[in-house]
C-alpha cells in the first residue's frame, strides 16, 4: 500500500488510512492467537509512566482562564498525577506566562510541568517564552513551532535551556531518522 501511494503523497489521510488497516490486521492477529497486540510486538512492560494532559484553552477571559488552570491543577493533584502537561502557544504571551506561574504555584515542586504550544509560535517568541519561564522548572516544551521547520527548531534548541519535544506530527520510520 505504501509503495503504491507515492503519487498521492505519503502523509496525511493516505498514511492514516494505511495505518488504520495495519492496526486492524494486528488486531485480527491478536484475536487469532488470543494474545494482546503488545505481546505480538515484543512488549514486556506492565507499567508505563503517564502524565495528565490538560490545561486546554476554554475561551475564557484571562482571570477566568487562570482560575480554570488553578482548579485543573488541584484536580490533577487529587488524582495523584506526578506530571502535568499544560497548553500554551496562544497569541497572548503574558497570559501564557501567567498560566505556567499559576500551575507551578498550585502544583508545587513535587509535580513536573510540561508545556505544549501546538505549533503556535515563531522562533523568537519561543526563545523569549523559554527565557521567561526558566525559573519555573518546566520539564519540556512540545512543538512550539511547525514540526517540519528543522532549522528553526535547531535555533531554538541552541538558545534555550528547556528541552524541546517534537515528533507528534511526524510519521514513517524515515521521518524519524532526521
Amino acid at each position: 500500500m505504501y509503495r503504491t501511494t507515492i503519487r498521492w503523497r505519503r502523509r496525511g489521510a493516505v498514511l492514516r488510512a494505511i495505518s488504520a488497516i495495519d492496526m486492524a490486521l494486528w488486531d485480527i492477529k491478536g484475536k487469532i492467537f488470543s494474545v494482546p497486540i503488545s505481546s505480538l510486538l515484543g512488549g514486556k512492560k506492565k507499567k508505563i509512566p503517564v502524565y495528565a494532559s490538560s490545561g486546554y484553552y476554554c475561551g475564557l477571559e484571562a482571570k477566568d482562564d487562570l482560575e480554570f488552570i488553578r482548579n485543573d491543577c488541584i484536580s490533577i493533584k487529587e488524582k495523584g498525577f506526578k506530571d502535568y502537561k499544560l497548553r500554551v502557544g496562544s497569541s497572548n504571551f503574558k497570559n501564557d506566562l501567567k498560566r505556567v506561574e499559576v500551575a507551578r504555584e498550585t502544583l508545587g515542586d513535587e509535580i513536573n510541568i510540561f508545556l505544549d504550544a501546538n505549533n503556535g509560535w515563531d522562533i523568537l517568541t519561543t526563545i523569549s517564552f523559554c527565557r521567561e519561564v526558566r525559573q519555573l522548572k518546566v520539564g519540556w516544551l512540545e512543538e512550539p513551532i511547525l514540526h517540519d521547520n528543522l532549522s528553526g527548531l535547531k535555533k531554538i534548541v541552541e538558545n534555550v535551556d528547556i528541552p524541546i519535544a517534537v515528533g507528534e506530527l511526524e510519521s514513517t520510520r524515515w521521518g524519524f531518522k532526521i
